[in-house]
């Protein structure tokens, strides 16, 4: 599960935080079903580094577990 603390947001709200579009679209980018990356997203599905990986490509950004 997403662990988030008082001065941290979980891994899924600072993806959320980078969306150029919308979930739909960078669901699509990475190669992911939308249903999954929202399970992830909410912190109810634990991400696994090379989907973070992929959102990194896709994002520009450097997310790590």
């Amino acid at each position: 599960m997403a662990i988030k603390t008082k001065d941290k947001k979980s891994i899924g709200e600072q993806i959320k935080s980078h969306f150029f579009k919308n979930q739909s679209w960078l669901a699509h980018e990475i190669g992911m079903s939308e249903a999954q990356l929202s399970r992830k997203i909410k912190g109810t599905k634990d991400w696994i580094q090379p989907e973070l990986d992929a959102i990194n490509k896709v994002l520009g950004t450097d997310f790590k577990l």
